[in-house]
């Protein structure tokens, strides 16, 4: 093809038709512009598809995680909804002359002072993406806003409960080691082992009369409300990051 048109410009500059000449250059230079820009059209729609695909796929995988995601908030919100009630529990008992429920069931509660619920977000999907470099290829705005809210959000979590554990580890884990029956506690965190009963309960009945006791009953229930609160917060953002998605594929 190079070679024909070669050959025309020869045969006109050779018959003098330098007009024609001109033209039929200006022409050829027209036609392979055109002709690169079709190219690169074609190009460009051909990356956008393929774009288009791998986006697809990155959100199917994202959208399970955010769904086990959201699943991980709700099992945590529920836990700790059960917890609160054996706090205020063990915080009404400590109030009375003497205890009217059984001694297993007060060291059942006691075990939940040395227990602390943890949000592990999934996140495979998304460092992937991120590390990548193919998060701009995510074409919503506004799903990439709420993308990143969540991981802020996960951030934020993570942080509260990395204090939290550090109230459990230097404050309440010492308290009950030192001042109550930990054997008695420990049953019921050691599920897999057989041990022996161990209810020294005129120590509980000690302890639970003092301030110390009360306010490590307080210090667990503000833990536990900070939690709670972060927990339903990401669970709200999980909620809308799943629906966002799911329209996606609408």
């Amino acid at each position: 093809m190079i070679k024909l048109f070669r050959n025309i410009r020869q045969k006109l500059l050779s018959e003098g038709k330098l007009q024609k000449y001109l033209k039929y250059a200006a022409g050829e230079i027209i036609l392979v512009v055109v002709g690169i820009l079709v190219a690169l059209q074609i190009n460009n729609w051909s990356e956008s598809i393929k774009n288009r695909e791998l986006e697809s796929v990155y959100l199917r995988e994202m959208l399970e995680d955010f769904k086990s995601n959201l699943q991980k908030s709700e099992d945590t919100i529920e836990w700790i909804n059960e917890v609160i009630p054996e706090m205020i529990t063990l915080l009404e008992q400590s109030s009375l002359d003497k205890p009217d429920i059984p001694v297993d069931s007060l060291n059942y509660n006691f075990s939940s002072l040395l227990t602390m619920p943890t949000y592990n977000s999934t996140d495979r999907v998304y460092q992937n993406l991120v590390g990548s470099g193919d998060f701009k290829i995510i074409t919503s705005r506004d799903l990439k806003n709420d993308i990143a809210n969540y991981y802020k959000a996960v951030d934020l979590i993570e942080l509260v409960q990395r204090t939290h554990e550090m109230e459990l580890v230097n404050s309440i884990q010492p308290y009950i080691i030192d001042n109550m029956d930990f054997q008695s506690v420990g049953v019921y965190l050691l599920d897999d082992w057989d041990m022996p009963p161990a209810d020294d309960y005129e120590r509980i009945l000690k302890v639970m009369k003092s301030r110390e006791f009360r306010n490590i009953i307080m210090l667990k229930l503000s833990i536990l409300s900070d939690l709670l609160e972060q927990n339903e917060n990401i669970k709200e953002i999980n909620k809308k990051l799943v629906a966002s998605v799911e329209k996606h594929f609408e």
